[in-house]
């Protein structure tokens, strides 16, 4: 039961550390998974300095095989439109730069 507990807190701590205030609540499905790498400090772009409309456009870049990449063409290939303009508006911030 404890270790259960510690491995809970484990990866709910992380992303608790890694969402700011500005990120949507709750976030769109899949879209957790994006802070893995995807933060301040990560080596990534960090999404929360990108708006909704850049991280939507460089989902659909990746999935039609316009942007090159090694992980995010497969990721991205395994979201509809729909579900990437979700994430981009759960984790972009209005105002932020169109990069």
């Amino acid at each position: 039961m404890i270790r259960a507990a510690l491995a809970t807190a484990a990866i709910a701590v992380p992303l608790h550390l890694a969402s700011p205030a500005a990120w949507a609540d709750p976030l769109a499905p899949g879209a957790a998974a994006c802070l893995a790498c995807h933060v301040e400090g990560g080596g990534l772009p960090d999404l929360a300095t990108l708006s909704p409309q850049a991280i939507e456009a460089a989902l659909a870049a990746y999935r039609d095989g316009t942007r090159a990449g090694t992980v995010m063409p497969r990721l991205a290939k395994g979201f509809t439109t729909d579900e990437a303009r979700a994430i981009a508006e759960s984790l972009g911030r209005a105002g932020a730069a169109d990069r």
